[in-house]
């Protein structure tokens, strides 16, 4: 079975100072470790990481930002791998309806908005 043709990795400070872009870590049930990369060889939880896809498109490198949410990160990783296999099976590949990533809306705080009543018998 060949790879895929998509990688995520993980861009997140060297020791040095400068930015490395490292692969991503995946858990034993497939899913993302959340902000942990391969440095090394060894898994390291980095909380400045932004997840990349790498893939190849018409022989040019991409690099491509999906956030630093790895949920996110993972379907984005199998929505262009299946676009990447449709494309090489000739079939039709539909624009996105959002452009880009859709991500979530953030949840309003309801810090104060809460009243707890009390009744006594």
């Amino acid at each position: 079975m060949r790879s895929s043709p998509v990688s995520l990795y993980l861009r997140v400070r060297s020791p040095e100072g400068g930015w490395l872009y490292a692969r991503s870590v995946t858990a034993s049930n497939g899913r993302i470790r959340p902000l942990h990369a391969l440095i090394d060889g060894k898994p390291v939880y980095r909380a400045e990481g932004v997840y990349y896809l790498r893939y190849s498109l018409d022989g040019k490198r991409i690099w491509r930002t999906v956030g630093s949410d790895a949920s996110l990160a993972q379907v984005a990783l199998q929505r262009k791998a299946l676009e990447l296999q449709a494309v090489n099976l000739g079939l039709a590949v539909p624009e996105p309806i959002l452009p880009g990533l859709a991500t979530p809306e953030p949840v309003p705080s309801l810090a104060g908005k809460i009243v707890v009543k009390t009744f006594t018998i």
